[in-house]
């Protein structure tokens, strides 16, 4: 069985948190930063610096959830 890389413990949160800045800008929303998320995206800096694909299988799945969202998914065939 694979194990997974230390950072996918953090990504459904981070994905969670792009899906919201990715909706916040297509919406027109600004974002302030606050201290909690100043901290918050310290401890990603770490993450992303240990594992390269992190930042990229995230934002892949931030993608998809906004695109749920907003009605673009694609539509996934009835289950049997």
């Amino acid at each position: 069985m694979a194990r997974a890389s230390p950072g996918l413990k953090s990504r459904p949160s981070g994905s969670a948190e792009m899906t919201a800045a990715m909706l916040c800008g297509i919406a027109g929303i600004k974002q302030k930063t606050l201290e909690n998320s100043a901290a918050y995206l310290k401890s990603w800096i770490a993450r992303l610096k240990s594992d390269s694909r992190l930042l990229v299988c995230t934002a892949s799945q931030a993608k998809k959830a906004a695109d749920f969202i907003q009605g673009k998914a694609p539509h996934l065939p009835a289950a049997p």
